[in-house]
């Protein structure tokens, strides 16, 4: 058995934030407040701030990435759209500025194709209570089956079921924030086969059985 320091000490590194979140400006006014969850950085350099560095770099135009454009697809309003000649295109600053985005495994994996541990996975845990409780979303997009599999098990699954003929969304939802946050899961963005369409679609029916609650 653990003593109170020592105990008290895996406490605080479980709940340790290594990676500054990117909050966008307009966060807080937002309805619904949406926090994309990612499940780790694979570069070992990556230093605290590489969330913000990597999300600035797409807004300036710096690099694409592809994860994160399936995500803009996914979860993107008419609001964020800007009139281009004949066209509607993202306006990705309007896009960011009104999302959190944050990763699940508090340290950088060395790797591209390496696996959290059981313990980052356990430290993870600890960490998405205190994330949820601060920024208090209505919306969790949790980017990846595996990664939705590791969340805490206390909760609730949602009671209405959100299908296709295609596929179906699994769906979570906590209280930490004295009011319910949903989790919707999806296929990892980078995975082989990606079905953006599917998950668009699935994403849309969710928000639509919203209204009904």
């Amino acid at each position: 058995m653990l003593n109170g320091q020592r105990l008290a000490q895996v406490k605080e590194r479980r709940m340790h934030e290594f990676f500054k979140p990117w909050i966008g400006i307009n966060y807080e006014n937002t309805n619904p407040k949406v926090l994309v969850l990612g499940e780790s950085v694979p570069i070992e350099e990556a230093k605290s701030d590489w969330l913000i560095h990597h999300i600035n770099g797409i807004i300036d135009g710096e690099f694409n990435d592809g994860f994160q454009t399936r995500i803009q697809d996914i979860i993107s309003i008419p609001d964020d759209y800007i009139e281009n000649g004949n066209d509607y295109v993202l306006e990705k600053k309007i896009f960011y500025d009104r999302i959190v985005f944050q990763e699940y495994i508090q340290e950088p994996l060395s790797r591209t194709r390496q696996r959290p541990s059981r313990e980052q996975w356990d430290n993870g845990k600890e960490y998405f209570k205190q994330l949820i409780t601060k920024y208090k979303p209505d919306i969790v997009l949790c980017a990846g089956k595996e990664l939705y599999n590791n969340l805490p098990s206390d909760g609730n699954e949602y009671k209405k079921r959100i299908k296709t003929k295609s596929g179906e969304m699994n769906i979570w939802v906590y209280d930490y924030a004295k009011k319910n946050t949903y989790v919707c899961c999806i296929a990892h963005p980078s995975s082989f086969g990606f079905k953006k369409n599917l998950w668009i679609e699935l994403y849309a029916k969710f928000n639509s059985s919203l209204g009904d609650e």
